[in-house]
């Protein structure tokens, strides 16, 4: 999702909306396999930042991405 494959696809999302997914998959990991103990307000207030920070980078990376696709349609020739 990171990585561009020349000639087949830009690349998804950039590498910091990519952490930030990633912090948000490590908490779903420990709050569904960790549910009997208590969740640290702290932590669930970090989680909770990630969450608001990647709402914007998630659909800007995602618009950059249709709009490099349809760029390289336009660029590739007819058969």
């Amino acid at each position: 999702m990171i990585t561009e494959i020349p000639v087949v696809r830009p690349a998804l999302l950039g590498s910091d909306t990519f952490a930030l997914l990633n912090n948000l998959r490590g908490f779903r990991h420990v709050f569904r396999w960790a549910y009997s103990a208590g969740i640290d307000v702290r932590k669930l207030r970090l989680v909770l930042e990630d969450a608001l920070a990647l709402r914007e980078r998630y659909q800007d990376d995602v618009e950059k991405f249709i709009t490099k696709l349809r760029t390289s349609v336009k660029r590739r020739p007819k058969p």
